[in-house]
């Protein structure tokens, strides 16, 4: 899905979702014309940082977060 879909999905706007690209915590396809294409996978990236935010987490720690296999640095921040 293109970003306008996505950005009414998250209930994000279209400049914090380039902002996440930016910072490398989605990554979605381009497509032929140059268009970003959104997964599912994507959608559910953005949703749970959308949360994270909310809660005050740093994108330098929603990085940790999202790449974190064992789950424990969520864990680790909110402590």
């Amino acid at each position: 899905m293109l970003i306008n879909e996505t950005s009414k999905k998250t209930e994000l706007t279209k400049k914090a979702i380039e902002y996440y690209i930016e910072q490398g915590l989605i990554s979605p396809s381009i497509l032929d014309n140059g268009y970003r294409d959104f997964s599912r996978d994507d959608v559910k990236k953005l949703e749970k940082i959308a949360v994270l935010r909310k809660l005050g987490i740093s994108t330098d720690d929603i990085k940790i977060v999202l790449s974190d296999e064992s789950k424990s640095a969520l864990q680790t921040l909110v402590v």
